[in-house]
């Protein structure tokens, strides 16, 4: 149980990313496609940043990341 906890904190912190630095959470669009498209390029702009993120780490180790800015 405790090991399904930690992977939805895993979950929460990258919906917390998506809202504060890539801004995933859209507000007043007023058309559900254009809300939908814009959390749709939001999680890709977050896979692309992940990615790179994870070769950072694959070249460097782990000790870079807690200096990295999220803006």
């Amino acid at each position: 149980m405790a090991e399904l906890y930690r992977g939805r904190w895993g979950i929460e912190a990258a919906f917390g990313e998506l809202a504060a630095a890539l801004h995933g959470e859209v507000a007043g669009l007023g058309y559900p496609r254009a809300s939908l498209f814009a959390f749709a390029v939001a999680l890709c702009s977050y896979n692309v940043l992940a990615g790179i993120k994870a070769g950072i780490r694959a070249a460097h180790g782990t000790a870079v990341e807690p200096g990295w800015r999220r803006y």
